[in-house]
């Protein structure tokens, strides 16, 4: 497990369902073919994941990852719902970095996608 920020919280279970908790408090579970059930908690705030006799497989993403790994990974919290950095609109992009007031990490994430998608890489 890496001691960087978490960028995805999720697992996979044994069935191949893929739990993906998106932000704080947002616990999701699934009852898996084998009986168990599964869970994983936390966003990106923290991790919360269950323990199983089988375990499930992590899928998470940390901030030391590439950013076309980071890119695919992380959901921001839009009016309209949870949406990957990947698939936000240009303009949404450009006035998430100017008017929210982003730290660290989270900051550098954006900007980068930004500069990714200066660089015309898709």
């Amino acid at each position: 497990m890496s001691t960087h920020n978490i960028i995805r919280n999720a697992i996979k279970t044994p069935d191949g369902t893929v739990l993906v908790s998106k932000h704080r408090h947002d616990y999701v579970s699934h009852a898996d073919t084998n009986g168990e059930t599964y869970f994983v908690d936390g966003g990106i705030f923290y991790q919360r994941i269950s323990v199983n006799r089988v375990p499930a497989e992590d899928l998470s993403v940390y901030s030391d990852a590439p950013h076309e790994i980071k890119r695919a990974a992380f959901y921001w919290n839009s009016a309209k719902g949870p949406i990957l950095l990947k698939d936000l609109e240009n303009d949404h992009l450009a006035a998430i970095i100017t008017t929210q007031n982003l730290h660290g990490y989270i900051y550098e994430m954006f900007v980068d996608e930004a500069h990714w998608r200066l660089s015309g890489q898709k």
